[in-house]
C-alpha cells in the first residue's frame, strides 16, 4: 500500500531525501539571513541587562547606567526585525478572511436553492393531494345521488334554495 503523503498526481511518488534536502536548506538559508539581526538582539541583551563577558566592566559598574537609553532604544530594534516578518500577514489574512467569507456566501446560496426546491417539492405534492380529494369528493357525490332514485329518496335542494344557502 502506498503511503498517500508521498504519492503524486499520476502515479508518481515524492523523493523524500530530496525534499527533506531542500528543507534543510531552506532553514539553514533563513539561519543565515537572520544571524545578524539575532546577534545585535543577543548583544543588546547582553546590554540591558548588564551580562558582559569582560568581568572588568562588571566589577566597575553594579547598574545598567544606560538602561534608560537602551530601554528607550530597544522598541526601535526590535520591532524593526517583526514588522518585516509580518509584511506580508496582513495580505494572507485578509485573503483567507475574503476567501472564507466567499464561501460563506456559497454555502447560504446552496441552502436558500435546496430549501427553494424542497418547497416547490412540497407544494406540488399538497397540490396532487388537493386534486385527489376533489375527485374523491365528486365520486363520492356522485355516487350517492344514485343511490337516492334506488330508496325512493330525492334531493329536496332547489338551485334557489342552493344560492340563498350561499349568499348566508
Amino acid at each position: 500500500m502506498e503511503d498517500e503523503t508521498t504519492a503524486l498526481e499520476g502515479g508518481q511518488q515524492w523523493d523524500l531525501a530530496k525534499v527533506g534536502a531542500r528543507w534543510q536548506q531552506e532553514l539553514e538559508r533563513a539561519q543565515r539571513y537572520f544571524k545578524s539581526w539575532h546577534d545585535r538582539c543577543v548583544k543588546i541583551e547582553k546590554i540591558y541587562l548588564d551580562q558582559q563577558s569582560d568581568q572588568t566592566n562588571a566589577a566597575k559598574r553594579r547598574f545598567p547606567m544606560l538602561w534608560a537609553n537602551t530601554s528607550v532604544l530597544q522598541p526601535a530594534v526590535y520591532p524593526s526585525a517583526a514588522r518585516q516578518a509580518r509584511a506580508g500577514y496582513v495580505l494572507v489574512a485578509e485573503k483567507s478572511a475574503a476567501e472564507a467569507q466567499a464561501a460563506e456566501m456559497e454555502r447560504q446560496r446552496n441552502a436558500a436553492a435546496k430549501a427553494g426546491e424542497e418547497h416547490r417539492r412540497r407544494l406540488a405534492a399538497a397540490s396532487a393531494a388537493e386534486q385527489a380529494a376533489k375527485e374523491t369528493l365528486e365520486t363520492e357525490i356522485q355516487s350517492y345521488e344514485l343511490q337516492l332514485p334506488e330508496k325512493n329518496r330525492a334531493c329536496a335542494v332547489t338551485a334557489s334554495d342552493r344560492q340563498w344557502l350561499l349568499r348566508h
